[in-house]
């Protein structure tokens, strides 16, 4: 987890940076608890199920809102709106039985509200 707990003073108060770090764990936890609900769900649809989750890693950034994120997934590409146009991306290879068979990126909308706070994209825990 980040240790610099600026992140948690705008707009919320004084608050302390260990009470910074639970609130930045629980926000990631719920993500993953998210996505992994939709895992063991019985979906009638699997490309349907990575676009549900690919819509969900956002919410385990800081600034969700202003975060984007897309699974290349062999031939096919699942992304959330804006993706495509994202910058200061992040992003790890999917690898199967030791092949590389598709990419999970995130990347900063390109917004004024982003740019005006000078922040990259990845501080995730």
């Amino acid at each position: 987890m980040r240790k610099d707990s600026s992140f948690c003073m705008a707009g919320h108060g004084e608050r302390r940076p260990a009470d910074c770090d639970l609130v930045e764990a629980n926000r990631i936890l719920k993500c993953q608890y998210k996505i992994a609900q939709i895992a063991v769900e019985d979906w009638r649809s699997f490309d349907r199920a990575l676009q549900t989750i690919i819509n969900l890693v956002p919410q385990g950034f800081e600034c969700p809102a202003e975060m984007a994120a897309a699974i290349q997934l062999n031939d096919k590409v699942f992304q959330t709106p804006g993706f495509t146009s994202s910058k200061d991306r992040y992003g790890e290879r999917i690898v199967v039985n030791s092949k590389v068979v598709g990419r999970l990126d995130v990347g900063c909308l390109a917004t004024d509200k982003a740019s005006s706070r000078g922040r990259g994209a990845y501080s995730p825990g």
